[in-house]
């Protein structure tokens, strides 16, 4: 190769990689773009105001939220607090399992950081009630897993009245449970790993632990349990998650 034609591929990709770096940048804000987006991509189910009554709200179950409440379930905040930046953008770009909520991890990154600054515009919570992140301490390692500990955490925070003793969501309270609307609700299957909102890590499972999620009735445990039984928690719950390929097999009994 001649030091000519090296000195161009190297200049080829250096442009590439400054390319790229300004593209992952974020961008400045566009309140206009950010709601011609929400205006096409989410109105239909939140809103044109986004106050939850979209043409399409009232056949979804969970509905739709209302974001000009500010009340928003899956943050890695305290709770009663607004969510970060990265959280909404999060749950734009991987959307909510079991839900209407989709990804929107195809449209372009700029277009998400805008429809981020936009839905902040809706609610005063992010000035009122700015974000509070929670500390979710220190993952302690697949080697310093104790299933018994977290298995009695999960007892003594009475995790079972909702959940269901093996954790398939048929606690005694499961069937009377309401949102703070007044809506019906079921607390989550554990064992259907695959359908977890916010994430079925160990570490995702620990910020629902404690950060709780609003507007439901899984509270925050932030002064319940240390972040050491949380992470022991956690990692119990992970060992109730099933494969999904297993549970999608019907077996017959001769009678």
């Amino acid at each position: 190769m001649s030091r000519r034609l090296f000195i161009t591929l190297l200049a080829g990709i250096g442009s590439c990689v400054m390319a790229s770096s300004a593209f992952a940048e974020r961008p400045e804000t566009d309140l206009a773009a950010g709601r011609a987006a929400y205006q096409q991509q989410c109105a239909r189910c939140h809103g044109i105001q986004g106050t939850g009554d979209g043409f399409d709200a009232k056949r979804l179950y969970p509905r739709p939220r209302d974001l000009t409440e500010g009340v928003f379930k899956f943050r890695s905040t305290a709770t009663g607090t607004a969510p970060t930046d990265d959280d909404l953008f999060q749950t734009l770009t991987d959307g909510l399992p079991g839900t209407g909520m989709p990804d929107w991890s195809h449209l372009d990154e700029s277009l998400r950081w805008q429809l981020v600054d936009y839905l902040k515009s809706l609610s005063t919570v992010f000035a009122d009630s700015p974000p509070e992140p929670v500390d979710l301490g220190t993952d302690p390692g697949v080697k310093h897993v104790d299933l018994a500990q977290g298995k009695a955490v999960y007892e003594r925070l009475g995790c079972a009245a909702c959940h269901g003793v093996n954790g398939r969501g048929n606690g005694f309270s499961a069937a009377t449970l309401v949102d703070n609307w007044g809506r019906p609700m079921r607390p989550k299957d554990l064992t259907e790993g695959w359908n977890y909102r916010g994430g079925s890590s160990p570490r995702e499972t620990v910020e629902r632990i404690l950060t709780g999620i609003d507007g439901t009735a899984m509270p925050s445990y932030a002064e319940a349990v240390s972040t050491g039984d949380a992470w022991q928690l956690a990692s119990y719950v992970h060992s109730l998650q099933q494969d999904i390929q297993s549970t999608m097999i019907a077996k017959a009994h001769r009678v």
